[in-house]
């Protein structure tokens, strides 16, 4: 079990990853400032995953700072696939969505099979989505700078995938 703060709306998420006999993803939202009051602090929001929506082997992360949780499989190869929760579109009638897109970071550099393993996945704006991963390229595909660049931006709306204009420059 894991708390998950949100600035932006100041609200925390209580993250409960199942037990052994109730494998489900459970999340429930409350209000920073009901805490002050017990009798007051009631639930604004919960979720409950069903069946196949979410397994031990999916990470959870935080997606941004108004109130997404987000969770995927490591491995990735022809599609990238991930879910999320998120109050922003209507809090009062919440359900989970799943972003799907073809994995497409090998074609530039003609690496057919690509595979990607994700490390993190933030909404940096509203449907756009930096995936922090590992991949297999190899030495063909680094940069100008001599790095392989493994971070991507997802746009949901436009339904696709670009490398991002950064990276994280390994210095061992």
């Amino acid at each position: 079990m894991t708390i998950e703060t949100f600035y932006d709306t100041k609200l925390f998420a209580i993250v409960e990853k199942g037990t052994f006999n109730d494998p489900r993803l459970r999340l429930t939202y409350y209000r920073y400032d009901d805490t002050y009051e017990p009798e007051k602090c009631k639930p604004v929001a919960e979720f409950a995953s069903t069946d196949n929506q979410w397994t031990y082997e999916f990470p959870i992360k935080k997606g941004n700072n108004h109130s997404m949780i987000i969770w995927f499989r490591y491995k990735h190869e022809a599609e990238i696939e991930f879910n999320y929760f998120d109050l922003r579109d209507d809090p009062k009638n919440t359900k989970m969505r799943t972003i799907r897109i073809a994995n497409t970071g090998g074609a530039k550099y003609g690496i057919n099979n690509f595979s990607l393993s994700l490390a993190s996945v933030w909404e940096t704006t509203p449907g756009n989505f930096l995936l922090v991963a590992n991949s297999n390229k190899e030495a063909n595909a680094k940069n100008a700078d001599g790095v392989i660049n493994n971070n991507y931006i997802v746009d949901s709306v436009k339904g696709e995938m670009r490398e991002t204009n950064f990276w994280f420059k390994d210095t061992n």
